[in-house]
């Protein structure tokens, strides 16, 4: 298993972080190096400012979409084709 802490990073450190355990797991990562829908994207390995990480917050969001799914779950409208599972974009 492999995993890194959570911490006060940069979003190019957090990239090749995640990178490198995509890779140790034996598979390969291919995303769009860049922000979509903002005027001016600055690409993800450019993106050097340490940003920082509010553990409590994460955990409060965390329980927020725990809580949240059961509704999405029973809810999700009369459609009786294939739908997907919820997803957050």
């Amino acid at each position: 298993m492999e995993s890194f802490s959570l911490e006060s990073m940069s979003v190019s450190e957090f990239l090749h972080r995640i990178t490198h355990v995509v890779e140790r797991l034996g598979s390969t990562m291919a995303i769009y190096g860049a922000p979509n829908e903002v005027a001016e994207a600055t690409p993800f390995e450019e993106d050097t400012e340490r940003r920082p990480y509010d553990r409590q917050a994460v955990e409060r969001f965390h329980q927020a979409l725990l809580r949240i799914e059961p509704v999405f779950q029973q809810f999700r409208t009369g459609f009786l084709g294939r739908v997907s599972p919820v997803h957050l974009f």
